[in-house]
């Protein structure tokens, strides 16, 4: 990752967008200031980090905008992978153009946050965190978190192979009643904190589904990606800031899920997670995704999800047609 020689120093990084090297001490230096503490070590104090070398990766399971998630294998600590294959695990890793202060610092708050909710059910699982790198002044961009492999995939997933072939049955309405009142009452453990916690990427996408222990292949519905979520009081408003990392979703799929407040730059507060689980039962339900059209000739509904969702963007003033499918002037 580090580049030397042309004038780099050994702690620099090149990282897409910033207009030259990164120097990582630096960065950590400001992030650790962010966070009050000097490393990870210290925010995750009495848990030991899991070495890299314990996780072999299997394949890429996803790529966002600021983080790659990956299935890998979670070996027991001083075992090698012909005495023990591992455990299926999920890593997540920020991406190195996400090598900045506000970014760095979110993953270690996503971090942080699902550590503190590792005995709620209706949360993904963090397992543990790492760091590639061992030196303290330089680990946070190189953190990674450790969390339960959602056998099911997502519910955009499972949505979008519904509509690839709704002749076949891939989940029933008693699953949908099940997925809602799981999904439901992990929007409700995160609002029953003080403060508040409000997840504000409450869509298809980062439901994921698990396998329940013991069921015959039932799947249990839980929340997952945290990196976004902020705290709030009750009775109190967040105004809107173009700066805050939930304001600036370049992903437009994300315009259906997001409340009338929120598309028109206003104050918001907790109801936003409302708003996205409302149109989640709609998906549920109608078993479509309101960001996956298929028409039977494109054969790749994320590529149709992604022209679909070019084709709105700059739209988001109007009003969305549930009913309908499609924008309202």
């Amino acid at each position: 990752m580090s580049k030397q020689g042309h004038g780099h120093r050994r702690d620099d990084v090149m990282v897409a967008g910033s207009g030259g090297p990164v120097n990582l001490r630096r960065l950590s230096a400001r992030v650790s200031a962010n966070l009050g503490v000097q490393s990870p070590r210290d925010l995750f104090e009495g848990i030991d980090l899991i070495p890299a070398s314990r996780l072999t990766k299997v394949k890429r399971l996803a790529k966002g905008s600021y983080c790659v998630v990956d299935l890998a294998r979670l070996r027991k600590p001083g075992v090698g992978e012909e005495e023990d294959p591992g455990i299926k695990v999920a890593v997540k890793r920020l991406r190195q153009s996400a090598y900045t202060e506000r970014d760095i610092t979110c993953f270690a708050r996503e971090a942080e946050l699902l550590l503190q909710l590792e005995h709620f059910r209706g949360i993904t699982k963090l397992i543990g965190i790492g760091c590639e790198r061992s030196r303290s002044d330089m680990m946070w961009p190189s953190m990674f978190l450790v969390m339960e492999y959602a056998e099911g995939g997502s519910l955009q997933d499972l949505l979008e192979a519904q509509m690839e072939d709704p002749r076949v049955v891939l989940y029933n309405y008693e699953d949908a009643i099940k997925w809602a009142r799981q999904i439901g009452s992990g929007i409700s453990e995160l609002h029953a904190q003080k403060p508040r916690v409000v997840h504000r990427q409450i869509r298809a996408e980062n439901v994921l589904l698990y396998a329940a222990p013991g069921k015959g292949g039932k799947l249990i519905a839980k929340l997952g990606d945290l990196g976004t979520h902020t705290t709030i009081i009750p009775g109190a408003k967040l105004s809107y800031d173009p700066e805050d990392v939930f304001s600036a979703v370049s992903d437009t799929s994300s315009y259906c899920y997001l409340p009338p407040e929120v598309l028109r730059k206003e104050s918001y507060d907790e109801k936003v997670d409302v708003f996205g689980f409302g149109i989640i039962l709609y998906e549920l339900f109608m078993k479509r995704s309101l960001v996956a059209y298929f028409d039977g000739q494109n054969k790749n509904v994320s590529t149709a999800a992604s022209e679909y969702a070019r084709q709105v963007r700059g739209r988001a003033k109007g009003v969305w047609g549930v009913g309908t499918g499609r924008w309202l002037p």
